[in-house]
């Protein structure tokens, strides 16, 4: 990813620092999936190489009984061995990537907060007395978990019961409105080809299915019961509420608070991973957003700050 005039333009040094810095890993990472790749393929011809050789050693074996062969068999079984466990370990231990974010996430990051321009956002942290930078990594993704969990549970969290009677007496009522027969018909006089005047008729609900016009009987249906089966509906919904819920709009509420307190936190598990891994190398970075990856933020109060997009 080029480090373009807009993104100078749009982010402050910090940030674009931590990109030039993925790229240098992205570049890094391409070199050691190639390496890995090409030695992959090098041990698989040794070890079809080895398998061929002890194939041909108790050909040999078999057919002049001499010692020689069978020690000769004995090595080359022991060597295929060897290639195949070091051909398995390959497969099983890819190189691990170094990059901090993709970089099409990126882009799409970018795509979606092109009119937004960014400011540098480090939270400074301040260890208690014989805190560690390890020990506060720990806490704070442990209230990251926490965070994420409520966010999950109130996006999840039903409706007020009030709510959901309101909406499914909406869908009944809607059918029902589709399966009313047309009457004005039998209120109209019409007149014949030959000009003689006849009454109208009724016309009956249909529904279109598969290119067909078909006459709706369940539309129809529902109209004939349309207030017992609200009485009924309405009856089941209160047998299944669990809880009283949340309306929609203090689940978003709710869901935007979360997701605030979220970024923050996330914000210092960055910048705690950050301390920490300078002590301890084998250390991993977990997703966050790319707000708080890049440690930023609009720049001004009136842009609408984003969402994850990891």
């Amino acid at each position: 990813m080029a480090i373009t005039s807009e993104l100078k333009k749009r982010f402050p040094a910090s940030a674009l620092e931590l990109m030039k810095s993925n790229r240098r890993f992205a570049n890094q990472d391409s070199a050691a999936r190639e390496a890995h790749y090409a030695r992959k393929q090098q041990l698989a011809v040794e070890v079809r190489e080895a398998a061929s050789l002890a194939a041909r050693y108790e050909r040999e074996f078999r057919e002049t009984g001499r010692a020689e062969s069978q020690r000769w068999q004995a090595d080359a079984e022991a060597e295929l061995a060897d290639k195949k466990d070091e051909l398995q370990e390959l497969q099983d231990s890819p190189p691990e990537s170094k990059t901090i974010f993709d970089d099409d996430k990126f882009l799409y990051f970018d795509k979606n907060t092109k009119r937004i321009s960014w400011q540098s956002c480090i939270p400074e942290i301040k260890l208690k007395k014989n805190e560690t930078e390890g020990s506060y990594l720990l806490k704070i993704r442990e209230e990251v978990d926490a965070t994420r969990k409520a966010i999950k549970s109130a996006e999840n969290s039903p409706l007020r019961v009030v709510d959901a009677i309101e909406r499914a007496t909406s869908n009944i009522k809607k059918i029902a409105a589709s399966g009313a027969p047309n009457v004005r018909g039998t209120l109209q006089t019409l007149e014949e080809a030959d000009g003689r005047p006849r009454q109208g008729d009724l016309e009956w609900p249909e529904a279109h299915v598969d290119g067909h016009w078909y006459r709706d009987g369940f539309s129809l249906t529902v109209w004939l019961n349309k207030d017992l089966l609200i009485a009924k509906v309405t009856e089941e919904i209160k047998a299944n509420a669990k809880s009283e819920g949340m309306s929609l709009v203090e689940r978003a509420s709710k869901v935007a608070t979360l997701k605030a307190e979220l970024l923050q936190l996330e914000r210092l598990e960055e910048e705690a991973f950050r301390l920490a891994s300078a002590y301890d190398p084998n250390l991993k970075r977990r997703k966050v957003s790319f707000e708080a990856l890049l440690q930023i933020e609009p720049q001004t109060t009136a842009s609408a700050t984003t969402s994850e997009f990891n």
